[in-house]
């Protein structure tokens, strides 16, 4: 069985490298790192891959992350254009990377390769690291012949999205922390603070405002209920996470998804940028339309959305040119059927396919910079109204005990 070995080692500079590979024995170890102009001082054997608790839990909590999927795709592209085998490029990469969980998969992709499977299918092992719109575009590639140009761009797309999530997080982050922090005081407040105010009140005998009717009858519920709330609100979502794993369910999440205001039309941009520019790399490549649509459904990542291109693409199949059916679907953007006729008539559809992508791309970011301008004041306003809820509610009612205090002397 193979084992991970640590090893220390020179490089012909006399400059002393370490590392981790895995390999059958010590010997493997030691002629590998000699056919890498390595000299080996120590070799170590670390846990055997697959054996013990602490192998069991790295491999059952180990997460690639974006980064390093990005890191991998440029680096094979790059392999690749410098005229490298798959199978040694892949083994390479392999062996100089850390995470125990990608390096698993790595093997089992080189593996897949060995016994004659296509990129494609060896790489669906490991789905929980490529994902159905990665496999999409690596299909695309093989079909076209272009493997390493297609990983460039998948590279470069797998970076936009990546900026972009970065983007939407550095836009979310100031309201996740003003929403936690606006829970936190209402439930000190609900704990402790209005139960002491309620009893006051009470005792005064007061007739009290809505908005302190309205906080006593939270505090009551909360104080009474909150296990039970807990509980709901756990099962709710495991149920969530259940159902959307099934394929129903996923349609039905991915269409809520798309019909969101603004992330909505965000998410489907995207989608399709990433759609039109596999559309138009594979017929680019000599890929008959039938065959290029039905691949770059899949890249667009969001279940509806695959439906959707996958009847556009048996619409095509029937006869009849691509603009058309694309104009019918009122949820696509109108320039992406407009630029789709322009290209039909100019005989560069394919051209037209690649601009469509960058303009989407492009138009996907401008709505993010104006959703960045508009989540912040709304937290404001939305924290304004809690505050002068919560400060009627107390201040009302001590207002009104002040005031018979005073006429009482």
């Amino acid at each position: 069985m193979a084992c991970a070995y640590r090893y220390k080692a020179r490089d012909r500079a006399g400059k002393s490298v370490s590392g981790t590979v895995e390999s059958e024995s010590v010997d493997d170890v030691a002629r590998l790192l000699v056919v890498r102009g390595l000299y080996p001082t120590a070799i170590d054997e670390t846990v055997p891959y697959g054996k013990g608790i602490s192998a069991g839990v790295i491999k059952l909590f180990a997460y690639v992350s974006d980064e390093e999927k990005i890191i991998f795709t440029s680096q094979l592209s790059a392999l690749l254009k410098a005229g490298v085998p798959i199978i040694s490029s892949l083994g390479a990469l392999h062996d100089q990377t850390d995470n125990p969980r990608f390096k698993e998969a790595l093997k089992q992709v080189k593996q897949g390769l060995e016994e004659g499977l296509s990129l494609t299918e060896a790489m669906s092992k490991n789905k929980d690291i490529f994902s159905g719109a990665y496999l999409a575009m690596i299909t695309a590639g093989e079909t076209t012949g272009s493997l390493d140009r297609c990983l460039e761009y998948l590279a470069e797309m797998l970076k936009r999205e990546f900026e972009l999530k970065n983007r939407i997080r550095e836009i979310t982050l100031y309201p996740k922390i003003a929403f936690a922090a606006v829970v936190t005081a209402m439930v000190i407040l609900l704990t402790f603070v209005v139960p002491r105010y309620a009893a006051i009140f009470e005792k005064a005998k007061l007739k009290l405002p809505v908005f302190t009717e309205a906080l006593i009858w939270l505090d009551s519920f909360f104080q009474n209920h909150w296990i039970a709330g807990v509980q709901l609100a756990l099962t709710g979502f495991v149920a969530a996470r259940l159902a959307i794993n099934t394929q129903k369910g996923r349609m039905i999440f991915d269409r809520y998804v798309l019909s969101l205001p603004v992330t909505g039309d965000i998410t489907l941009k995207i989608s399709l940028a990433r759609w039109s520019n596999a559309l138009g790399s594979l017929i680019r490549g000599g890929t008959p339309i039938i065959k290029a649509l039905a691949i770059s459904s899949r890249t667009a990542g969001n279940e509806s959305l695959i439906c959707m291109l996958n009847n556009i693409a048996d619409e095509v199949s029937d006869g009849g040119g691509l603009a058309e059916p694309l104009r019918r679907h009122r949820l696509l953007p109108p320039v992406v059927a407009q630029m789709a006729a322009s290209g039909e008539e100019s005989g560069s559809l394919d051209e037209m396919l690649l601009d469509v992508s960058r303009y989407l791309e492009d138009d996907a970011r401008r709505n993010i910079r104006k959703l960045a301008a508009y989540i912040e004041p709304a937290m404001i306003l939305g924290m304004g109204l809690v505050v002068l809820f919560l400060a009627l509610s107390i201040f009302l009612p001590m207002w009104d005990i002040t005031k018979m205090a005073r006429g009482g002397f």
